[in-house]
């Protein structure tokens, strides 16, 4: 299932006590600064404790305003700093963010989002004639050779059913060229015609752009590392032990949520490059062997 930008944002937000959602516009009292929120004296019964929060409104193209006033107890409006460029009417909905505005809250999940990955396999047809294969052209995602994990080949036996084996690729070296990456192979096995080149990679999530843009990194991974990314922008806004007296054991928590969501989907793989260009780290050889005695 893929989840949204703004579900990433509220279902966090959520977690953290950062918002309140879905509140309804019952009157508009001034076109596009004042607005009878009644819904919102059942979350905060008091006129200070509103002041500087951010209204989000769920237009077609959604804008937020800090809240200056709320006149609860006298009535149930919410002023907002500023005109809202479109137009806000009775009945639409909107979310309320405490300390971060949206913009803060949708920067944090994209940068947890773009440090996450899954593994994908590419598999590119073999040329007898050609040792040198561009692969960033037809796999745009795949720009250095860190993002590479393992590099084999895949032989399909033409005459068995089902008969496939796969083995790594013995020597190899890396070409990288601005944002284009090639590989070039020590060799090619003997039957081109029925081997391909596999390689299995990291592929980074793509950061969401927009509200409505959607994600398929598994949830339990990036509500973790969401919630984090905003504990840490919290902690760079608040007072320090402001911020840990609020939300220390929550970050306890979810730091451990995030490292069981890492193991469970490869997360913290470590990559090794075992290509022509890996230098020898073992230990030190001496040069005169003497003579072997059979």
């Amino acid at each position: 299932m893929a989840d949204s930008l703004i579900s990433l944002v509220e279902m966090c937000c959520r977690d953290l006590g950062l918002v309140i959602t879905d509140l309804n516009v019952d009157a508009v009292v001034t076109a596009k600064t004042v607005y009878t929120v009644n819904g919102l004296q059942d979350y905060i019964p008091d006129d200070k404790a509103a002041e500087d929060a951010f209204v989000y409104v769920k237009l077609a193209t959604p804008e937020w305003r800090r809240l200056i006033s709320y006149g609860y107890p006298t009535n149930n409006n919410v002023t907002v700093s500023r005109d809202f460029t479109g137009n806000v009417n009775t009945n639409d909905k909107f979310d309320l963010f405490f300390i971060l505005n949206p913009d803060e809250v949708k920067r944090s999940v994209n940068e947890a989002l773009s440090e996450l990955f899954r593994e994908e396999r590419i598999l590119v047809t073999l040329d007898s004639a050609h040792t040198l294969y561009d692969i960033t052209t037809a796999n745009p995602w795949l720009l250095t050779k860190g993002q590479v994990q393992r590099v084999g080949f895949i032989y399909t036996n033409p005459s068995e059913v089902n008969a496939v084996e796969e083995y790594a690729a013995p020597a190899y070296r890396w070409q990288e060229t601005g944002d284009a990456l090639s590989i070039v192979l020590g060799s090619l096995p003997a039957d081109c015609t029925n081997t391909k080149l596999v390689i299995t990679a990291r592929r980074y999530y793509a950061i969401l752009a927009a509200d409505t843009n959607t994600t398929t990194c598994p949830l339990p991974l990036i509500r973790a590392a969401a919630k984090k990314a905003i504990m840490q922008e919290l902690w760079h806004r608040m007072d320090g032990g402001k911020a840990k007296q609020m939300f220390g054991m929550e970050m306890a928590i979810t730091e451990k949520d995030l490292s069981a969501a890492r193991v469970t989907w490869r997360q913290n793989i470590v990559l090794r490059d075992p290509s022509m260009e890996e230098v020898y780290r073992g230990p030190e050889v001496p040069v005169d062997q003497g003579e072997w005695d059979w």
